[in-house]
C-alpha cells in the first residue's frame, strides 16, 4: 500500500486531501501556487485546505497559515504525518490468517 492510501485510509480523507497532506508533510511551506499550479491539484486550495483542517483536527493537528508564506504543519505534526505514512503503521481489521480458517 502506497503513502496516499496509507493517509486516506488512516486520516478518512479524500485522495486530493490526502496529496495536500504529503505536501505539507514532505515540505517546510507549501503556497497556493505549488498546490494549484506545481503539482495541479485544485484551483480552489482555501476550500481544500478548509476540509483537510476539519480532519485533522479530531487528530489534535493544525494547518497553520501566515500570508506571504503559505501553509505548514507543526513540526511534531510533520512527524506525525510522516510516521502515519509508513504502511506498517496502519492496522487493517482482518488478516490472512482468517480467510484460511473462514474457508476450511
Amino acid at each position: 500500500m502506497d503513502e496516499l492510501n496509507t493517509l486516506q485510509m488512516r486520516y478518512d480523507l479524500t485522495p486530493l486531501t490526502a496529496q495536500i497532506l504529503i505536501l505539507l508533510a514532505k515540505n517546510v511551506a507549501v503556497t497556493s501556487d505549488m498546490i494549484e499550479v506545481s503539482h495541479d491539484l485544485t484551483k480552489d486550495t482555501p476550500v481544500a485546505i478548509h476540509r483537510l483542517r476539519r480532519r485533522l483536527v479530531a487528530q489534535g493537528m493544525t494547518i497553520n497559515y501566515r500570508r506571504g508564506v503559505g501553509y505548514w504543519l507543526s513540526t511534531d505534526d510533520r512527524k506525525k504525518v510522516l510516521e502515519a505514512m509508513k504502511p506498517d503503521q496502519l492496522s487493517l481489521p482482518f488478516s490472512s490468517e482468517g480467510e484460511g480458517a473462514a474457508a476450511a
